[in-house]
């Protein structure tokens, strides 16, 4: 009876300290993780560790996006807040991560050539949300937007052109080299990822590593 009593309380010691062992490793790793920034985040793999508080002039967001994805939509809403409040500061990137199909992801990317970004994700996700639109991806409706944008020409042609081809080829290398799989993910100068659409958070972690912070 007493060897049964004895072993009972070795296995609950072991399970307390391996159960103590767990918190160590996940409260080491998630310091590790935050290192002198605020915010929630990520590191790029292969990043060995986090940049230095204030260390950058400015910064460079590449945003990934899904026309289809509702966190998205609404960070495009604050969109243009957050840019003025960063005033020059921010410089963003944007793709569409081509889920609804490569000729949206393509048609996105001839928008960003033309410098019709803004109008070409506001027409999308309306016609998406508002519109029930579930067809971006098809060519006929391109050409419709494609009007509205007064982009004109062969647009088959212009989507594949070897600038457009190598930005989907970008894209797909940025999506697999930081295992990238949830929209919106947004990479900050190539070493910080930060998931989701709280702007707030967004722009707390931006604040953290850029030398001047703004109010936001």
């Amino acid at each position: 009876m007493k060897i049964k009593k004895s072993l009972y309380i070795t296995k609950l010691s072991l399970l307390s300290l391996l159960a103590l062992l767990a918190v160590i490793n996940f409260n080491s790793q998630n310091i590790f993780a935050q290192g002198s920034l605020a915010g929630r985040y990520e590191l790029a793999p292969n990043v060995g560790t986090a940049p230095a508080a204030r260390s950058f002039d400015k910064i460079k967001v590449v945003e990934l996006f899904s026309v289809s994805c509702g966190h998205c939509y609404n960070f495009f809403k604050e969109e243009d807040k957050f840019k003025k409040a960063f005033n020059g500061k921010v410089s963003f990137v944007s793709f569409d991560m081509g889920w609804m199909g490569d000729n949206l992801a393509r048609f996105f990317q001839l928008a960003v050539q033309e410098k019709k970004e803004k109008k070409a994700k506001e027409i999308l996700f309306s016609a998406f949300f508002n519109a029930g639109m579930h067809n971006l991806n098809d060519p006929k409706v391109l050409q419709v937007f494609a009007g509205e944008l007064k982009i004109t020409g062969d647009l088959d042609k212009k989507m594949r052109t070897k600038f457009i081809t190598k930005k989907m080829v970008d894209l797909q290398k940025l999506v697999s080299r930081n295992k990238i799989n949830s929209t919106p993910t947004f990479i900050i100068n190539d070493v910080i990822i930060v998931k989701g659409a709280n702007i707030a958070n967004l722009a707390k972690v931006i604040n953290s590593l850029l030398k001047e912070p703004v109010s936001f």
